[in-house]
């Protein structure tokens, strides 16, 4: 059976209400029409998460790479650790 002669079959039955056929289109519609803008929002919500997620390393990345090379240089430069200890002193 083709689909024009079901359609047909169909629409010429005396139960068929157009009306109502119709409007169970429309809400199957609009409901998938929803459902793909919620889609669209959450993985928006989704991607801004991962960038601050990315973010939030890359700062905390950059934040040990920072204090690393300071204890580095502090460590490497031992007069200097002094001069600092006295000046400590000095304000105590």
């Amino acid at each position: 059976m083709k689909i024009s002669d079901l359609s047909k079959l169909i629409t010429t039955h005396p139960d068929y209400d157009e009306e109502f056929s119709k409007n169970q289109l429309t809400v199957i519609i609009e409901d998938r029409k929803l459902r793909e803008q919620q889609e669209i929002e959450n993985r928006k919500l989704r991607e801004q998460q991962k960038l601050r997620i990315e973010s939030f390393e890359n700062n905390k990345k950059l934040r040990i790479e920072s204090f690393e090379s300071n204890r580095k240089w502090l460590l490497s430069n031992k007069n200097l650790r002094k001069r600092i200890k006295g000046l400590i002193a000095n304000f105590s």
